[in-house]
């Protein structure tokens, strides 16, 4: 994927008045809600909004936190900085990175936090050796660094990913129903994933605990 993400939507009219910022920002919180309850169960069947433009393909693949990740993506695409902050997937890492269905990062991160925390532990047995310190504050930086940077572009890999699995009106031979049904499936958040990273994370702690006491 190149560096910078092609704009999606025409540009605005100059000579148009800018609506004021209280304005723009209750006018977003009403189409957040109006999404919101679009996606529903009527009848025992998911309803979902009618995706006639791109921001449409947009906010149905956001699920939650829309406006969030709308302004985000919007700045991105004026600037092309990639560096911004998430609380979400700074505190929740790799967890975040499952509920998002990102699981390729969620599996590295897995993987690392399984190893900070084997690590660890192996520290924690050996807390009366001479050069301990000289180990614990490196170790504890190495697994702090890679939450910040996590925290730092999680924003950008989760519009790249949505970049990747989107399905835009137009691109295929789909009616509006069909690219909602998609976009739902590959976005949002997902409950499973938050469980998946569970089920993960103690696999993977089993894995490495077996790989150090093999390698010990």
């Amino acid at each position: 994927m190149s560096d910078e993400f092609q704009r999606k939507d025409s540009e605005p009219d100059d000579n148009k008045q800018e609506p004021s910022s209280a304005f723009h920002d209750d006018k977003e919180k009403i189409k957040e809600e109006a999404y919101n309850q679009a996606v529903k169960m009527v009848n025992g069947k998911m309803r979902l909004p009618r995706i006639r433009s791109k921001e449409d393909a947009r906010r149905l693949f956001f699920g939650r936190s829309i406006n969030y990740y709308m302004n985000y993506y919007k700045k991105y695409n004026e600037t092309g900085k990639k560096i911004s902050w998430n609380w979400a997937a700074f505190i929740f890492n790799p967890t975040w990175f499952f509920s998002r269905k990102m699981y390729l990062f969620g599996m590295i991160g897995t993987f690392m936090t399984s190893v900070y925390t084997v690590g660890s532990y192996m520290i924690y047995n050996n807390i009366n050796h001479p050069n301990i310190v000289n180990i614990i504050l490196p170790w504890s930086l190495l697994f702090l660094a890679m939450y910040v940077a996590v925290g730092m572009f999680g924003n950008y890999l989760y519009i790249s990913h949505m970049e990747n699995k989107i399905v835009y009106p137009g691109e295929r031979e789909l009616t509006e129903e069909q690219i909602a049904q998609i976009n739902f499936m590959r976005g949002g958040v997902s409950i499973n994933g938050i469980i998946m990273a569970f089920l993960a994370s103690n696999i993977m702690l089993l894995i490495v605990e077996e790989l150090v006491t093999m390698m010990y």
